[in-house]
C-alpha cells in the first residue's frame, strides 16, 4: 500500500502527445511521462475523500513486485512541457461524472 507507482492524468497524456508533435520530439530518445508519484494508499485517500464508507478488501495474495518506484519526468520537462494535472482533481472529477452518470440513468 505504500510503495510508488507514476500516475499520468488523462489532460496531461493529451496535451504531452500534441507536445511531442509540435516540438517535434522524434528523436529516439525515451522520456518519462508522469503527472505525478503516488502510492496505493494516497489514490485510496483521495478516493475515500468522495466516497467516505468505501470499503477496501485486501486478499492474501503474493505481491508480484514489492519495489518502490518514483519516476521523474524532469527530462520532458526540460523540452519545455508542464504538467498541469492532478491525479485528486481526476478522481474527484471521474467520481462526480460517475454519480451524474447513476442519477441520469435513473430518470
Amino acid at each position: 500500500m505504500h510503495q510508488r507507482r507514476p500516475y499520468l492524468e488523462l489532460s496531461d497524456a493529451g496535451r504531452a502527445v500534441a507536445h511531442i508533435i509540435r516540438s517535434g520530439l522524434f528523436t529516439g530518445e525515451i522520456f518519462n511521462v508522469v503527472t505525478e508519484n503516488s502510492t496505493p494508499d494516497e489514490i485510496i485517500g483521495q478516493i475515500r475523500r468522495h466516497v467516505p464508507e468505501l470499503a477496501i478488501k485486501l486478499v492474501d495474495s503474493p505481491i508480484m513486485n514489492q519495489l518502490s518506484y518514483h519516476v521523474s519526468s524532469d527530462k520532458f520537462c526540460n523540452t519545455g512541457f508542464t504538467f498541469q494535472g492532478s491525479i485528486a482533481a481526476g478522481i474527484s472529477d471521474t467520481i462526480e461524472w460517475l454519480k451524474n452518470s447513476n442519477s441520469s440513468s435513473k430518470l
